[in-house]
C-alpha cells in the first residue's frame, strides 16, 4: 500500500563499499542518478530507461524490454536479502538516526534458500520523507515483477516484506551495513530530471539473448 498523496523527494543511499546513489522521484517516475559517472536510469510512463553519454552524445535504452528478456533472472538480482523469507521481525526497543531522522532499530531474521537463518538490523522510520522513498522503490520494485515471468516464490517473499513495511507505515532508512540513507528531502524534484535527453534504443533482443 502507498502513501496518500503524490510522491515527491529525493535521497542519497550509500552502499557497503561507499557507493553512492541517487534517487529522484515524481508521482510515478523515479530516477536514479550514479556518483562515479553522468549515466541514469528513469522508471516513468510504464518503462525503464537507462541513459548514457557518448563523447557528449546522449544513448536512451529501454531497459525494461531487456528485464522480460532476462526473465526469472530480475527478480533474484533486483530483490537481494529483501526479496527472501523472513521469519521475524521485532523492535528492538533501541533508536538511532541516520540522514537527520530518528528511526527505531528491528532486527530482521530471513531464511535463505538453504534454510540457512541469519539476521540483519533494520533502521525504520515514520517520517513522511521515508515512507517516500520506500514508496518509491515499491513502485520500481513492481515494474520488474511485472516485466519478469515466474519466480512466484521470490515474488511472495518481496511482497512479504513490503505489507510488513506498509503495515508498520514505515520507511528503510538503513539496512545492515548494505544501504544506508546519508541525505534525504521532501522537496520537489524539477519535471526536466524526469525528461528523456534523445530516443531510445530497444535491447528487448539482447536481454532475449542472455534469458534464454
Amino acid at each position: 500500500m502507498l502513501s496518500s498523496g503524490v510522491l515527491a523527494g529525493s535521497a542519497s543511499v550509500q552502499g557497503p563499499q561507499g557507493e553512492v546513489a541517487q534517487f529522484e522521484y515524481s508521482g510515478s517516475m523515479l530516477r536514479i542518478n550514479a556518483a562515479q559517472n553522468d549515466g541514469y536510469a528513469l522508471l516513468r510512463d510504464g518503462h525503464f530507461y537507462t541513459v548514457g553519454y557518448n563523447n557528449g552524445q546522449p544513448m536512451v535504452f529501454d531497459a525494461g524490454a531487456m528485464l522480460k528478456g532476462f526473465g526469472d533472472m530480475a527478480p533474484q538480482a533486483i530483490h537481494g536479502d529483501l526479496g527472501a523469507e523472513i521469519a521475524s521481525l521485532k523492535d528492538t526497543g533501541e533508536n538511532e538516526v541516520v540522514a537527520g531522522i530518528q528511526g527505531d532499530v528491528y532486527e530482521v531474521q530471513f531464511i535463505d534458500d538453504s534454510g540457512a537463518q541469519r539476521s540483519e538490523s533494520l533502521v525504520l522510520s515514520t517520517d513522511k520523507r521515508a515512507q517516500e522513498l520506500r514508496d518509491a522503490l515499491f513502485q520500481m520494485m513492481n515494474f520488474a515483477e511485472s516485466m519478469t515471468p515466474g519466480q512466484e516464490k521470490a515474488k511472495a517473499q518481496s511482497q512479504d516484506i513490503r505489507a510488513r513495511l506498509s503495515s508498520l507505515n514505515a520507511g528503510i532508512l538503513r539496512y545492515g551495513s548494505e544501504v544506508t540513507v546519508t541525505e534525504i528531502s521532501g522537496e520537489p524534484v524539477a519535471a526536466q530530471r524526469f525528461e528523456l535527453p534523445a530516443q531510445p534504443l530497444d535491447l528487448q533482443g539482447l536481454g532475449k539473448l542472455f534469458g534464454q
